[in-house]
């Protein structure tokens, strides 16, 4: 029998086995052999459920320019503010500003300044709407000087000097504007001629207030220096304040008290602090105000208080030996207490030229002359005092009828009245116009050098011009004492 061999090969066969086997098709126990298994992965863990973000707030902004149309230039500083967002901003050189971070609304935009505080001018709100992510823009101007005052310098005033002085004038406690009052500005010229040689002559013009309270001092130089102005209502006047006057115009404004309260006493209050260049308190310093009666001391920590003053714009007298002293000028009401911070600065010791004709005008404006020519008192001038050359400033008033100059114990002299015998011989002292008060024995010769004496005056009790008095010392022997410092600012 015959035996039949297959038609195809068997290497053949097996490969096609093979391919068989690793094919997709093939059986699950095949994949599961050829393929390890993969462990199922855990659960994830659930996230905790949480509220959508909440929409950012939509804000606005609000931006402009702020001018001065009183010097034609841009108002830089000023604080802008809008409404009681409580957001503000400050105006830069060209008189910008942006307030950013708004809330959508209508708004009024208050704009404030030294120079208006300084003019007691406020300007109107400016309304404002502001819209969510948007920029709202408002410009805004201060009143001309043509607007306040009513038009230009008379020609014939203008044409003696380029500038112009102007400001508003107060009454210091109710602060409604105060007409019919008038200020004064004075300085000091070179003049030449060939009955007076070449000298400092002082220069004056007058200005009196409208119903709105503004006054224009007109045909002032550009060149002015050292200049002073003062404003009067009958017998109240106002202190004499140091006039800062640029290329063509000066501003200063001032509060005034009511003409019935002519007088050394008032109702109103001013406290402080007094600190030296270092910052450090400054104790056992006296406070005064010019032309007023009262006198404070500061405590340990340089704080003082200082009422029954009266109200207006009065110069604040700083003192302590060892320190120069320190003359401020501030606005006083029955309103509302005032605070100043003051600093002193040492004593340099300076020897200064003596101008005996300078000396004698500055004293004619004080009063000195007038008060001399009426014969009660005694005085000593600038002359006298250059003839006695005293060591001391008690040195001079042993020339003084009525008063003696007594060791101290403390290596000081003090002095005492000669005709008050039921008083304790006491004496009121007077410095540039402020009460002065010496705590204890040689304070006088310690902080004023006979060689900064300008003039001294001296009153019984009976003989005391009004100014020169205070509550409680009718019976004391007055001695009013004038420095050259005060002098050379009188001037």
């Amino acid at each position: 029998m015959r035996v039949m061999r297959p038609t195809f090969p068997l290497r053949a066969t097996l490969v096609a086995l093979s391919l068989l086997l690793a094919s997709p098709f093939a059986s699950p126990l095949a994949a599961q052999r050829a393929t390890p298994r993969k462990r199922p992965a855990a659960p994830a863990a659930k996230k905790p459920a949480s509220s959508p973000p909440a929409p950012a707030a939509h804000l606005g902004r609000v931006t402009g320019v702020v001018e001065d149309s009183i010097h034609l230039t841009p108002l830089v500083g000023a604080t802008v503010r809008v409404g009681a967002t409580k957001r503000s901003a400050t105006s830069d050189r060209g008189g910008r500003f942006t307030v950013d971070s708004v809330p959508p609304g209508d708004y009024d935009v208050v704009v404030s300044h030294p120079m208006l505080d300084s003019l007691y001018l406020a300007i109107a709100p400016a309304r404002v709407h502001v819209v969510a992510d948007s920029e709202a823009m408002v410009d805004i101007a201060t009143p001309s000087l043509a607007t306040l005052l009513g038009g230009d310098c008379p020609p014939a005033t203008a044409r003696l000097g380029p500038a112009t002085f102007a400001g508003r004038v107060l009454d210091a406690d109710s602060k409604e504007p105060a007409p019919n009052v008038r200020v004064v500005l004075v300085w000091m010229q070179l003049s030449a001629g060939s009955d007076i040689g070449l000298r400092q002559m002082p220069r004056v013009r007058t200005a009196t207030t409208d119903a709105r309270g503004y006054y224009r001092i007109c045909g002032v130089p550009s060149d002015v220096d050292d200049a002073t102005v003062q404003a009067e209502r009958g017998r109240v006047k106002t202190a004499e304040v140091p006039a800062a006057l640029g290329a063509s115009l000066g501003l200063r404004s001032f509060l005034i008290g009511a003409p019935t309260e002519a007088g050394t006493v008032g109702r109103a209050v001013v406290t402080g602090h007094v600190v030296d260049t270092l910052g450090t308190a400054v104790e056992h310093a006296q406070v005064s105000v010019e032309g007023a009666a009262p006198v404070a001391t500061t405590n340990a920590r340089g704080d003082f208080s200082l009422d029954s003053l009266p109200s207006g714009t009065q110069a604040l007298v700083v003192r302590r030996i060892g320190f120069a002293p320190s003359r401020a000028i501030v606005d006083l009401t029955a309103a509302a207490p005032a605070r100043v911070a003051v600093r002193l600065e040492r004593a340099v010791p300076r020897l200064q030229p003596v101008v005996t004709t300078a000396q004698a005008e500055a004293l004619s404006r004080v009063g000195f002359e007038d008060r001399q020519k009426h014969g009660l008192g005694h005085f000593l001038g600038p002359d006298d005092l250059a003839k006695m050359q005293p060591q001391y400033t008690t040195s001079a008033l042993r020339m003084m009828p009525g008063l003696q100059v007594v060791p101290s114990g403390g290596g000081g002299y003090t002095v005492r009245s000669s005709r008050d015998a039921r008083g304790g011989g006491c004496v009121s002292f007077w410095v540039d116009g402020a009460p002065f008060r010496e705590m204890e024995g040689g304070d006088l010769d310690n902080a004023f050098p006979a060689n900064q004496i300008a003039a001294i005056e001296t009153y019984q009790p009976s003989e005391v011009p009004a100014q020169f008095t205070a509550a409680g010392q009718s019976s004391c022997t007055t001695v009013v004492i004038w420095t050259q410092a005060s002098m050379r600012r009188k001037r």
